[in-house]
C-alpha cells in the first residue's frame, strides 16, 4: 500500500535529481561557470519533504521559486499565494511577457 507508493515516488524523485545533476554538470562544463543556486518550481516543490530531500542529495543552495515576488497583490491573498506560487510559475511568466517592467 503506502510503502509501495512511497518507494515508487522516491525512485521517481531520485531520477529527477539524477537528471538535474547531469544537466548542471553539462551546463557548468559548457559555460565554464558554477551553478550557485537552484529554484524549485512546480507542484512537486510543495510535496512534503521534497525540498529537504532534494537539498540533501544535491548539496546546493536551494530555494522555492516565487513567481509573485515582483507582483503586487492584496495582503489577504498572501497565504494562498505562498501555497500556489510554485505551481503557477510558468503561467505567471507567460502572463508577465506582456507586462513591461
Amino acid at each position: 500500500g503506502t510503502k509501495v507508493i512511497s518507494e515508487s515516488m522516491l525512485s521517481l524523485i531520485d531520477m529527477i535529481i539524477f537528471e538535474t545533476q547531469k544537466t548542471i554538470t553539462t551546463y557548468e562544463r559548457e559555460k565554464s561557470t558554477k551553478v550557485q543556486k537552484i529554484f524549485l518550481v512546480g507542484g512537486i516543490a510543495n510535496m512534503p519533504g521534497f525540498f529537504e530531500y532534494f537539498k540533501s542529495k544535491t548539496q546546493l543552495d536551494i530555494s522555492i521559486g516565487n513567481p509573485f515576488a515582483r507582483v503586487s497583490y492584496s495582503s489577504k491573498l498572501a497565504s494562498i499565494i505562498n501555497e500556489l506560487a510554485p505551481s503557477l510559475a510558468i503561467a505567471t511568466g507567460v502572463a508577465m511577457r506582456e507586462v513591461s517592467l
